[in-house]
């Protein structure tokens, strides 16, 4: 049950941010709107976890999971898009708003297809994961409004190539490391710690 409560979580949030998004006056509001993607982000890695520890994993859990990441991760992150920077772009705006939202999708329905048919490297995500494309986004639109104080930006043509970019990133074939094969022990936490100090 808590796995997939927690997956529910995940898309209540999402659907919350679109509510923000679409009602949003203010630089509070695209903020809130980008900060509840982030909370779908804390419950999609939770609940996955969760599933494992308690031994509960199902085909049911995964499909669930899979289709609201479709919400959380493709649509919610396209209205924020939007919302943020391509309203003065009209139909256009919703246009490349939805590039990254089909982006996502089709990602999100090639990895279920290859987890089917066990295909690929356990190792590697083929594609752009969702929830680091939405992170991306959110990244953007959050130190945009910390910096200038304003809930939308003139550069809608940037955001267009952001859309565009970020969506294209997700369905290209450019592998990226899982880093499931780590060994999370403590002389790795140790050299983690000492990259991160050197940034």
């Amino acid at each position: 049950l808590l796995p997939n409560v927690l997956t529910l979580g995940n898309m209540f949030s999402g659907i919350f941010s679109i509510t923000l998004s679409m009602e949003a006056e203010t630089t509070g509001d695209t903020t809130l709107a980008a900060y509840f993607v982030l909370v779908a982000m804390f419950c999609d890695l939770m609940d996955g976890r969760v599933a494992r520890m308690a031994d509960a994993k199902s085909e049911f859990g995964t499909q669930m999971d899979s289709l609201t990441d479709g919400i959380s991760f493709g649509l919610a992150p396209a209205f924020l898009m939007y919302s943020w920077g391509m309203p003065s772009l009209g139909l256009l705006g919703v246009f490349f708003g939805f590039l990254f939202a089909s982006g996502a999708i089709m990602r999100l329905a090639r990895f279920n297809v290859r987890a089917d048919r066990r295909e690929g490297l356990s190792t590697h995500f083929l594609g752009l994961p969702t929830p680091l494309a939405a992170g991306m986004v959110v990244s953007v639109v959050l130190a945009h409004t910390s910096l200038t104080g304003q809930a939308t930006v003139d550069s809608s043509w940037s955001v267009a190539a952001l859309a565009t970019l970020v969506g294209g990133l997700m369905v290209s074939n450019i592998r990226y490391r899982t880093f499931k094969d780590v060994d999370w022990n403590a002389r790795t936490f140790a050299g983690l710690v000492v990259a991160a100090a050197g940034l």
